[in-house]
């Protein structure tokens, strides 16, 4: 079977979430994404590699605000983004190497991506740009059922995400969603 295409933008989307969470897990999330589909998030690990970035901590249990604590200075990063449809055991979607400067250098290029962007941003007078320096970094958890294609297939879904420092091996973060979207 031939794999969909998403929009590049959906991915950025999911960078910029993976940047302000830690390892979460709790009762799932469901987030109504239409009236006949509901979307349950049932898991979501974020391992940091702990040179280039430290930590993630949630604030308070009573917020979707997150600390992002950068221990190395990053000059340029690299994404990719692998979606898997588990029920069927089939990888939907592959992207290796995508640049994340290009996107922190201009959040307007996509008009979905910037409604995210905005969102995520907890102080907007200082926006995140490549380089990335070494420091503290607020986040909100702004994963919401904006954050899908208005057209998803059902079914249980897994998005894995890794941002490395090159386009080879040097990982600086491992992320991955568990998701499901089920009738309503």
């Amino acid at each position: 079977m031939a794999a969909i295409n998403f929009p590049a933008s959906f991915f950025m989307v999911f960078l910029m979430i993976c940047l302000c969470c830690h390892l979460i897990k709790s009762q799932p999330t469901i987030i109504p994404l239409s009236k006949s589909v509901k979307f349950i998030l049932e898991d979501f690990e974020a391992t940091p590699d702990g040179v280039f970035i430290k930590e993630f901590q949630r604030i308070s249990p009573d917020d979707n605000i997150y600390n992002c604590v950068i221990g190395k200075h990053i000059k340029n990063f690299y994404i990719d983004v692998i979606i898997n449809q588990i029920d069927r055991d089939r990888e939907v979607y592959k992207l290796n190497n995508m640049e994340g400067c290009i996107f922190l250098s201009n959040p307007l290029f996509n008009r979905v991506f910037h409604g995210f962007y905005e969102n995520l941003v907890v102080n907007r007078s200082d926006p995140m740009k490549c380089p990335i320096k070494v420091g503290s970094y607020l986040f909100r958890n702004a994963f919401n059922k904006n954050a899908l294609p208005q057209i998803h297939p059902k079914g249980n879904f897994s998005i894995d995400l890794v941002l490395k420092a090159n386009t080879f091996d040097e990982v600086m973060l491992n992320l991955k969603w568990s998701y499901r979207l089920v009738k309503a």
